[in-house]
């Protein structure tokens, strides 16, 4: 069963927090957390709360029994919040908008699969493989004799 986390209104850019996300997706908690506290990046901070709240949220969750050893993160967004707008005096009179970006970080960790002995499974296969299955190709023009040797075989018949 999944479990997330989530952290709003964060004064922190999108696209700088996608790159920290991408760098935990899909990895085992514990491994996640080592990254993030390795990263040079300002976002890996509130990306590394918003995990430890995730991993919180499941170990402590009396519907069930996780474990930080069975974690794995399943998926980090950073979606797009409000955009606050403010005004930035320039020279001569004139002013530009500065845009103050916020995010919302969602991450979601879930339970790794006990990996369990397989067992021999017999898969159907194919009747023919791939290439006896395509259209055959068209037979290839013969090349035309050289002229000398039509008239060797000419000699030899007569």
């Amino acid at each position: 069963m999944e479990v997330r986390a989530v952290a709003k209104w964060l004064r922190l850019s999108p696209r700088k927090a996608r790159l920290v996300a991408e760098l935990i997706r899909g990895r085992s908690a514990e491994d996640a957390l080592a990254v993030l506290a390795n990263a040079e990046k300002a976002a890996a901070v509130p990306v590394g709360k918003a995990l430890r709240s995730a991993i919180a949220n499941a170990e402590n969750d009396p519907r069930n029994q996780m474990t930080l050893e069975n974690l794995y993160v399943k998926d980090v967004r950073a979606d797009e919040g409000p955009r606050r707008k403010a005004i930035w005096m320039r020279g001569r009179g004139r002013r530009d908008i500065k845009v103050h970006r916020m995010t919302h970080i969602t991450v979601i960790v879930d339970e790794r699969e006990v990996a369990r002995p397989r067992t021999a499974v017999r898969r159907r296969t194919a009747t023919a493989p791939r290439a006896a299955r395509q259209r055959p190709a068209a037979p290839a023009a013969q090349p035309a004799a050289a002229p000398a040797e039509t008239a060797e075989k000419k000699e030899e018949t007569s």
